[in-house]
């Protein structure tokens, strides 16, 4: 069995909250505080404005993303894709929103890397401003037979070019 996790959230120490974009970041420090009804409103909010104008409210979220992430975004083929990806997934209401993001922003007491037989591969960019490399490299460091591939240039959006390389690598273990 193997998996293969791009640009995955791992967990966070306190220092690498700030390396963030924005949301995530506000979106943490709302989990650390256990304040459920907070991160609630911050996604709502954010789910309207995606809703009202998907690349509009995407590009805003990913102001400070690397060039990288900012080139795809301005991709026709990303932006077509994407849209209705994002829409799709939120159309609903944002409960699955909230919990996707307690579940990786809460401490992971519960989970121990040690115990994951998978073999797997974690593609991550140094630039990534959604989850920091560093929390990756910890975590990657923590599994028994893993390996981490680091893309020098790019940043959170980087497999959307990589997507035949990423699935032939996958199957090629599999």
């Amino acid at each position: 069995m193997a998996a293969t996790i791009t640009v995955g959230a791992a967990p966070l120490e306190n220092d690498e909250i700030d390396q963030m974009i924005g949301l995530n970041a506000t979106a943490k420090r709302f989990v650390l505080d256990g304040d459920r009804g907070a991160l609630t409103s911050l996604l709502s909010e954010t789910r309207t404005s995606i809703l009202d104008d998907p690349l509009g409210s995407f590009r805003s979220i990913m102001e400070t993303a690397p060039p990288a992430d900012q080139e795809i975004i301005g991709d026709p083929d990303w932006q077509s894709s994407s849209v209705l990806d994002i829409t799709e997934a939120l159309r609903t209401g944002v409960e699955g929103w909230v919990d996707e993001s307690w579940a990786l922003f809460a401490p992971w007491d519960d989970i121990d890397p040690a115990e994951v037989t998978t073999s797997v591969t974690w593609w991550h960019s140094r630039d990534d401003r959604n989850a920091p490399l560093s929390a990756a490299c910890r975590l990657v460091a923590q599994l028994p037979d893993a390996r981490l591939e680091i893309w020098d240039d790019g940043g959170h959006l980087t497999r959307y070019r990589l997507e035949v390389e990423l699935l032939d690598e996958l199957l090629a273990r599999w």
